[in-house]
């Protein structure tokens, strides 16, 4: 193989993999999950690597894998709710006030409407008031920031 021929190679393998995730306007609508409880496990559940048990309450959602793993979204924690868009995919973002994500949502066929499932659902049962939409969407058009009462670490 000529150098040429790695050098073209190596920098198609190593842009591959690289997206640029970028923040998606969004409207946020909480009237549209009649039932959060269940709209939030949905989307937990239609991750590519789904917990395999799964308890969500108006409080938190705790997740376990097969490897024991175990993490605990408190809901009040979370201060900064994005929906990401990636190449071909999109993805859920939850951040505390430090800017430290605490959860990730990539849904298994990284579709928008499972993304704004979660964010309508989380909306609904947490009862925070729905950021002000923008021509571009909610917030400043790149997510949704809410202030949140603090609370313990959640990370098991």
């Amino acid at each position: 193989m000529s150098r040429g021929t790695l050098l073209v190679l190596l920098t198609t393998l190593s842009l591959s993999g690289c997206a640029h995730w970028l923040p998606v306007p969004m409207t946020v609508n909480p009237a549209a999950s009649t039932d959060p409880v269940i709209d939030l496990k949905a989307a937990l559940n239609s991750e590519q690597f789904p917990p395999a048990l799964l308890e969500v309450t108006d409080q938190y959602a705790k997740m376990t894998w097969v490897n024991g793993a175990t993490l605990v979204l408190t809901f009040a924690d979370v201060t900064d709710l994005r929906i990401l868009h990636g190449g071909e995919q999109y993805r859920v973002v939850a951040s505390d006030a430090r800017g430290k994500e605490l959860y990730r949502i990539d849904p298994r066929t990284h579709d928008f409407g499972t993304c704004q499932k979660f964010v309508n659902a989380f909306y609904a049962i947490t009862k925070r008031p729905v950021p002000a939409a923008t021509p571009g969407g909610a917030g400043d058009g790149a997510g949704v920031t809410t202030p949140a009462p603090s609370s313990p670490a959640n990370v098991n």
